[in-house]
């Protein structure tokens, strides 16, 4: 339950830098499985390294769930083919930006994603799911063999004879499904999190994805989750020991095979609502990574929407800085070569103005945001040869490096 308390603490947290440790194995799990079909340029382990791209993503994340988070990164990681992929959350940005009111609703239910189980959100989308094992046709049999067993020992008490064995069999594969259960103890309890979450957002009228499609989504995940309600997740141990109701709830359930049973079913249906939940985990990621655009544009000290061409034009950057610097020297820079010489005495910032061009470029194609003043200039992709070092491990030495970055840079060129 959310007080005033917690309300006012989340309207306090809102465009502030995070102090939490950020699990970029975590964060990145979205990015690593969905579809790159429609990205013309992932980030590549050179680019993070050179431009310090994991530190300019911590210093504009301003997400307030662990869905936002994810797809703030997945946007943030890729220059999509399509241009105007880059502004679809300029309408969000814009009506949450200005309504301070609506912002705090928004803020409310995406806090209950903040969880760290949500990260594992998107295996339930991309992943492959558990199979059931071949004997799985033996659990109905045994159901009813445990149900018929205890009525004939009721009238027949001798019949317990035939009940102990099975009743000690349901009971084994019961709490051997609790392992199976264990894989899931993250991800589908907060899927359904992630179903209330995205249905308090559709309340407030916001623009989603298409309504029917996500009417669609939530009536499939609702079904899912009357069908998982009466599961016992492992989190819940300690209080059914401590608890004798809830003790004899899971050993009737035990008894009779109810969890095996529809764990089995909810698998398959699972497998089936991959695209609702894609849907959901969309809905809501969207309306938090504009919450974050909104929040990192107005802690710059100023930034630009950059102008995009497709042919090949003339660069031009005004006032440029780099946005993890605290009193940043802003640079011009007119480019109509396909090339220029940057010269300077040492420590003098060449390396730094460097970054800046190359980070520009590259928010201004992912997040359509730009430290400048102004940006223009041809759609591209970004190459970078900045931090060169030997590999002991890998037997490589620094001349050798370099020659392997000149030539990544290079088979990229004749890919242009």
């Amino acid at each position: 339950m959310f007080g005033r308390s917690k309300q006012a603490a989340l309207r306090r947290a809102y465009g502030k830098l995070k102090a939490e440790e950020f699990d970029f194995e975590r964060i990145k799990l979205y990015h690593h499985y969905r579809d790159v079909s429609g990205v013309e340029q992932t980030l590549s382990d050179r680019m993070i390294n050179d431009l310090d791209l994991e530190e300019v993503f911590m210093s504009l994340d301003y997400t307030t769930s662990r869905v936002g988070q994810q797809y703030l990164y997945a946007t943030f990681a890729g220059i999509p083919k399509d241009p105007a992929a880059a502004l679809r959350f300029e309408p969000l940005v814009a009506r949450l930006g200005q309504n301070a009111a609506l912002r705090d609703k928004a803020l409310k239910p995406l806090a209950r994603l903040h969880h760290r189980g949500a990260y594992f959100l998107p295996r339930l989308i991309f992943a492959s799911h558990e199979k059931p094992p071949r004997w799985a046709w033996v659990l109905p049999l045994l159901s009813v063999l445990s149900v018929l067993t205890l009525v004939l020992t009721v009238l027949q008490p001798v019949w317990f004879l035939a009940a102990f064995p099975i009743l000690v069999t349901n009971l084994m594969l019961h709490y051997w499904n609790k392992n199976r259960l264990l894989g899931y103890a993250n991800s589908l309890p907060q899927l359904f999190v992630l179903h209330r979450v995205a249905g308090q957002l559709k309340s407030l009228d916001l623009p989603l994805v298409p309504e029917e499609e996500l009417h669609h989504a939530q009536k499939a995940i609702g079904q899912l989750k009357r069908m998982a309600t009466l599961f016992t997740w492992e989190n819940k141990v300690s209080d059914e020991l401590g608890g004798l109701s809830e003790l004899l709830m899971d050993l009737l359930k035990g008894v009779f095979l109810i969890e095996p049973w529809l764990f089995n079913r909810l698998l398959v249906r699972l497998d089936q609502q991959r695209d609702a939940i894609h849907t959901l985990f969309t809905a809501v990621g969207e309306v938090d990574v504009a919450l974050s655009l909104a929040g990192w544009r107005k802690a710059l000290p100023y930034h630009c929407h950059p102008t995009l061409i497709d042919a090949q034009g003339t660069w031009q950057l005004e006032a440029l800085y780099h946005p993890l610097l605290v009193n940043p020297v802003p640079n011009d820079l007119t480019l109509t070569d396909r090339s220029v010489l940057l010269t300077g005495s040492n420590m003098s910032g060449k390396t730094t103005f460097i970054r800046a061009v190359g980070i520009a470029a590259w928010l201004g194609q992912t997040l359509n945001t730009v430290p400048a003043r102004a940006f223009s200039g041809p759609r591209c992709q970004v190459h970078t040869a900045i931090r060169i070092g030997d590999d002991l491990l890998d037997d490589s030495s620094y001349y050798y490096e370099e020659v392997k970055a000149i030539r990544e840079l290079l088979v990229a060129r004749e890919g242009d």
